[in-house]
């Protein structure tokens, strides 16, 4: 009992600090429960022992199966549902859910990150997303799209970049328990992969939204109140013509960015091309900074774009997450949290990114695009 009591204590004084130096939430926002994706499917996968895509320590022996798969035209056997000039569209062999489609953006390029492809085959990877997005988006309820960079978070595959696009039909609010008792054992791949292929097919012939001169706001919307308010206040690093990057004021992990269009959009396939090019452009300049500061070489980069049967919607946020096998959830999670270590860290990024702007780096990561 006296020891339970003291363990109390001690995580109560661990936690006080960083209680103590939060700010006042100036308006109401209330983060949106994340849907919990169970897919007993792949402990086999992820549990096994000599898997070597799955080991805390990379293997360099063993060959690159993206490398393999983007060299062997056995479209049918690998999955692959889309070739383009610079890389393929194919569905995961370990799909994360049952009740929808997950695809993997796979380059033909061999590289760890996105910083290091090429600008087409960059421009090419944007250009599936959206359109993939643009085909599957009305049926479904979010659409999640992510990359991992690096075994601290979550890669498989960390040698080779790929980008996940999961097409999420089932709700986002849901029964864990009966999700549970219903999940399928497996995913037929095939049957899958046969019944969206005359969609995939007609990827090429998408037009992509261009940009509009109107404004488009929600006063509801927390980030629309923000995005023209003080740049300090608010932990703006910048704000371009037609997006904004900032430190997340409700993170999931320290030093979360939010990178998020200045108009009010909810769907990736809804986003001018202008906007979208914008935000990748800001990504692939600020996420390095980041990660050096952090002392890191990892991360998440993603975000949600919601479909039509989506239950409720909220603003794009292109999300920058850094991972470290040390450190991962900041002490309030999911809540407004700003407090004196994000400040010092929000000076230091800034700082970082004026000399970035001041030497000309952003433009020429803006010739990517």
């Amino acid at each position: 009992m006296k020891t339970s009591f003291k363990s109390s204590i001690l995580i109560a004084c661990a936690y006080l600090p960083n209680l103590f130096c939060m700010e006042s939430m100036h308006s109401i926002y209330q983060p949106k429960p994340q849907r919990i994706i169970y897919a007993p499917w792949r402990e086999n996968y992820v549990n096994m022992i000599d898997n070597a895509h799955h080991t805390t320590k990379q293997s360099t022996n063993q060959p690159c199966i993206f490398c393999e798969i983007t060299n062997n035209k056995d479209n049918i056997k690998h999955f692959v549902a889309h070739r383009g000039q610079h890389s393929l569209i194919m569905l995961a062999s370990q799909p994360y859910i049952d009740n929808g489609i997950h695809f993997l953006i796979v380059p033909y390029e061999h590289t760890r990150e996105i910083s290091d492809l090429s600008n087409k085959t960059y421009e090419e990877e944007n250009i599936f997303t959206q359109k993939i997005c643009a085909l599957f988006s009305q049926n479904c309820s979010e659409i999640y799209i992510n990359t991992n960079q690096g075994l601290s978070a979550g890669a498989s595959i960390p040698e080779h970049h790929h980008k996940h696009i999961i097409i999420n039909h089932a709700p986002r609010y849901y029964n864990l328990i009966h999700a549970m008792r219903e999940t399928k054992t497996t995913v037929d791949l095939k049957s899958l992969l046969h019944n969206i292929q005359p969609q995939i097919n007609t990827l090429e012939t998408i037009e992509l939204p261009q940009q509009s001169n109107n404004i488009l706001c929600d006063k509801t919307c927390y980030h629309c109140s923000i995005i023209k308010s003080d740049n300090q206040e608010n932990l703006i690093i910048h704000r371009g013509k037609y997006a904004t990057v900032m430190i997340s004021h409700h993170p999931s992990y320290f030093g979360e960015i939010d990178i998020i269009p200045n108009d009010h959009i909810e769907s990736l396939e809804a986003m001018p091309c202008e906007t979208h090019d914008e935000i990748n452009t800001l990504t692939i300049a600020i996420y390095p900074l980041l990660l050096k500061i952090l002392q890191t070489q990892d991360s998440n980069i993603g975000l949600i774009s919601y479909g039509g049967k989506a239950t409720d919607k909220n603003h794009i946020q292109q999300k920058i997450i850094p991972r470290k096998n040390s450190w991962n959830t900041t002490p309030i999670t999911k809540s407004y949290h700003i407090n004196a270590s994000i400040k010092k860290l929000y000076n230091k990024l800034l700082s970082a990114w004026q000399v970035t702007v001041f030497n000309n780096n952003y433009m020429h990561q803006s010739a990517k695009l």
